[in-house]
């Protein structure tokens, strides 16, 4: 009986050997899966991706009884998004050449009938196009503001990050001030609507109410069974010669000139170089395509380990032929600190991605701010407050007020 067992041992021991020399013989053929990733294909607005298209952390319509705004509130800001966002896609289809203005202009702008959007980061304008529809491929601004307002006539659609623009567009009038209709105003105002000056942006929201967030908590779910997982998906062999433990206790997967390394704290690197990488994760020229590769590739890397949170975009920046994609947390409709993943191109190509790996979680219980009109003696001098978490080392999501 006991030959036998060693006999039966032996066979499976050399099944798992011829396993390994077939996967490794496949891999090393002309399109193997070696050194190449597989597809990534683009995101739409509509599809069912993990990483969602970049929305709003406010949005805001004025009409002539007085403003709406939605913040905080995941369900809310998606609500007013399905109203107004096609709106803004049907703008930026149509926008003309951008004409430089001043904050003041911009200001004067917010308080004619219209609807604004504000981002937790500077969103380039190819993007925001191509979420809402639309192929404005040309257009190469980015900010974290946009207003669509009704003027002499027509529709002007504005922009305000680290300057700031406005476009003329082909939307009706009427159909934006339709979209207004039936809009029971809040009582909210910004700061610029309800003072003549002040310590804090103009762009700040007013609240004299209470402000209080679910209490949050984040966990890391990288455990040894999703490092195998995801080495998997990105096209590394997580049984091969180049797959081992670090002393730190990550997990590191070396092939064709790649490197994935899944920290035990959740951090995870992916870095790609040398001249035998095929370019495998490739985008088109412009902003929008690296950002919708980006996405692609964050759908990987998260899977279904977020919990309540989303992952947006935050930032696009670019230095010669780099260009940066950042992404953050926003859970409940509330930002939430620091960023969560960056993805790094050279020309066009995926060269690394980091990511700190968290699932987020509201609870029942909540905790109150302290009021806004304290805040406001202690702030940094024309800082924008905005609700925000942060998260703490201990394991906690924080409420807080951000500047």
């Amino acid at each position: 009986m006991k030959h036998r067992v060693l006999e039966i041992a032996k066979d499976v021991a050399i099944v798992l050997l011829l396993a390994n020399i077939l996967f490794l013989t496949i891999s090393l053929l002309p399109g193997g899966i070696v050194g190449r990733l597989p597809s990534l294909p683009a995101r739409s607005a509509a599809s069912d991706s993990v990483i969602p298209a970049a929305r709003p952390v406010l949005i805001s319509g004025r009409a002539g009884g007085g403003r709406i705004t939605a913040q905080r509130d995941f369900a809310a800001l998606d609500g007013a998004w399905e109203r107004w966002g096609g709106l803004l896609g049907q703008a930026l289809q149509s926008a003309g050449s951008p004409g430089p203005e001043t904050r003041r202009t911009f200001l004067d702008a917010m308080e004619r009938p219209g609807v604004c959007f504000f981002f937790s980061g500077q969103i380039p304008m190819q993007a925001l196009s191509r979420w809402l529809g639309g192929d404005r491929e040309d257009l190469d601004d980015s900010a974290d503001g946009y207003l669509l307002a009704v003027e002499d006539g027509a529709v002007a659609l504005w922009t305000e990050g680290d300057r700031v623009n406005r476009y003329e567009t082909d939307l009706s009038p009427d159909m934006l001030l339709s979209a207004l209709e039936d809009q029971t105003p809040d009582g909210s105002r910004f700061f610029f609507e309800a003072f003549s000056g002040g310590r804090l942006d103009p762009l700040t929201v007013r609240t004299e109410e209470t402000v209080s967030l679910p209490l949050a908590a984040w966990e890391n779910p990288c455990d040894g069974a999703y490092a195998t997982a995801l080495a998997s998906e990105l096209a590394f062999n997580p049984y091969g010669a180049g797959a081992y433990t670090d002393p730190t206790g990550s997990r590191v997967f070396t092939e064709a000139g790649r490197t994935l390394s899944v920290g035990a704290d959740g951090q995870v690197a992916l870095r790609c170089g040398g001249e035998e990488f095929p370019a495998g994760i490739a985008a088109g020229s412009g902003a929008a395509a690296r950002v919708e590769t980006a996405r692609a590739l964050l759908d990987t890397v998260y899977g279904d380990v977020l919990g309540d949170a989303r992952l947006y975009l935050t930032g696009y920046e670019t230095e010669g032929e780099t260009a940066v994609c950042r992404f953050g947390y926003v859970l409940g409709g509330v930002p939430v600190y620091p960023d969560g993943a960056s993805v790094t191109f050279e020309e066009n190509r995926v060269t690394e991605l980091t990511a700190a790996v968290r699932t987020l979680r509201q609870t029942e219980k909540r905790q109150t701010l302290l009021p806004m009109n304290r805040c406001m003696a202690i702030a940094t001098a024309g800082s924008r407050l905005t609700a925000g978490y942060y998260l703490s080392p201990d394991g906690s999501a924080v409420p807080l007020w951000h500047e």
